[in-house]
């Protein structure tokens, strides 16, 4: 598969993310590229959520080779970050809110060390939609979300799992009072920091009925847990009644919005003494530079 098409380039803006926990556990997430503008030009970032880098001591990054400038198919290019910590990364600044990112140039840097050209792609900050967009959502709307659910991915490919499902609340309300909503897909563990996004091609509708030929690609924000339920069944037939409980996943999943991942951005931002400038980014996915741009260097140089 030739990658050109926005839909297609999109399985290409995913990483696995593999973590090992200070006591010699591993867990997996899913992290997504993020492009900026600043007043000294892009910079990338790497979204997930703070649990998937809680207690890490270091992560492994997946990504499929360049060839040529198309996707080398089952080949992986890696990147592994070690020692860890969380100076090395950057969660927004209310706990409740589950959003943390990574400069991506060390990463950037690490591959390119190892004789590693990966291929993808990274989703700018063009793609986020803006209040006066946010208003034209309807209530309930089909969302896209791409990652590695159970750690689940196309090991012959190497490509990530594409979901849909839709809004269960509205994007334009505040889900519990946080910068966050609620989508009803089958939304498992190791989806956790993986991009939702909405996706229309063909006719779209707006909320008012009107029809347009054409598409919508938007970044909607990044999905952070799975909501459950303790259910209890009775086992068996014995003299005594034996109960076991266990959680049901629910089919649903808390995302937080873009805003919070600015707002975690920025942080970042204002540590390297970056400000933020005018987009000039084209609203589709974008590629970059092997090595990063010479602002992703000056922050990996800073870290």
């Amino acid at each position: 598969m030739r990658v050109e098409t926005p839909a297609e380039q999109l399985f290409f803006t995913t990483a696995i993310v593999e973590a090992t926990g200070s006591d010699g556990s591993m867990w997996t997430g899913t992290g997504f590229l993020y492009a900026v503008s600043t007043d000294r030009g892009i910079v990338h970032f790497l979204v997930t959520n703070k649990h998937v880098l809680a207690d890490t001591t270091e992560i492994t990054l997946q990504f499929i080779l360049d060839q040529d400038g198309q996707p080398a198919y089952g080949r992986a290019a890696t990147a592994r970050l070690a020692p860890f910590d969380v100076s090395r990364w950057f969660g927004h600044p209310n706990d409740a809110v589950d959003v943390a990112v990574i400069p991506f140039g060390e990463a950037l840097n690490g591959m390119v060390a190892a004789g590693y050209r990966p291929f993808f792609r990274a989703l700018p900050e063009s793609l986020v939609p803006s209040p006066d967009v946010i208003s034209g959502f309807d209530a309930m709307e089909r969302v896209t979300f791409i990652g590695y659910p159970a750690g689940l991915f196309d090991t012959a490919n190497l490509t990530p799992i594409a979901r849909q499902g839709f809004t269960a609340t509205p994007i334009a309300l505040d889900y519990e009072g946080l910068p966050q909503f609620v989508i009803d897909a089958a939304v498992f563990p190791g989806s956790s920091g993986s991009p939702v996004l909405l996706y229309d091609r063909g006719m779209v509708v707006d909320r008012s009925g009107n029809v347009t030929i054409g598409s919508r690609l938007y970044l909607l924000g990044v999905l952070a847990a799975v909501h459950h339920d303790e259910v209890e069944a009775e086992v068996g037939k014995a003299a005594h009644r034996l109960v076991a409980r266990f959680e049901q996943l629910l089919g649903l999943g808390i995302v937080f919005k873009t805003r919070t991942i600015d707002e975690a951005v920025d942080l970042a931002l204002n540590k390297y003494g970056f400000s933020r400038a005018h987009s000039q980014l084209e609203p589709a996915p974008q590629p970059a530079p092997p090595g990063g741009t010479p602002a992703d260097q000056e922050i990996a140089r800073d870290t």
